[in-house]
């Protein structure tokens, strides 16, 4: 096989961009919903999108103790960090469950797209899955916990 015919492909990608606008969604999510409420949610929810963002197109790998992995272990950290997303987001976005599930699938699918342009990381459909099923136990988590303390 020879030279002609391939398609090169820059990798290029500018991840100052990307916060940048999904702050910017966000900060468009927060303004439309009754989070007027509650700050202190909107904060933690918006620091914690932001952390979960920088970590995820990080150059350096997560380095995870010895005892603690195993095969599917990056699948669990998926699953949970985007339950714990859900269930703050929700603190703040309550009545508007749809949307936030969709922006959290919107993050995810971002965060996966990203990393494909990062030598250092690499995108998996099964990452996006885990990612879906923790937004699906946050909303679980949040429908138990309201009808306990608060109904």
């Amino acid at each position: 096989m020879g030279k002609k015919g391939r398609i090169k492909v820059e990798k290029e990608f500018d991840e100052k961009k990307v916060i940048d606008k999904y702050l910017s969604m966000i900060n468009i999510l927060i303004n439309n919903s009754e989070a007027g409420k509650s700050p202190l949610w909107n904060w933690v929810f918006m620091l914690a999108c932001v952390v979960v963002a920088l970590f995820s197109l990080s150059s350096g790998e997560i380095v995870i103790n010895p005892v603690l992995a195993f095969d599917w272990s990056d699948k669990l950290l998926h699953f949970l960090i985007f339950a714990i997303l859900c269930y703050t987001g929700l603190k703040v976005f309550y009545p508007k469950i749809f949307r936030l599930c969709l922006g959290l699938l919107l993050l995810g699918a971002i965060i996966e797209v990203a990393q494909i342009y990062r030598d250092s990381r690499h995108a998996e459909l099964g990452d996006f899955i885990a990612n879906l099923f923790g937004i699906i136990l946050g909303v679980v988590i949040f429908k138990i916990h309201n009808r306990r303390f608060f109904g």
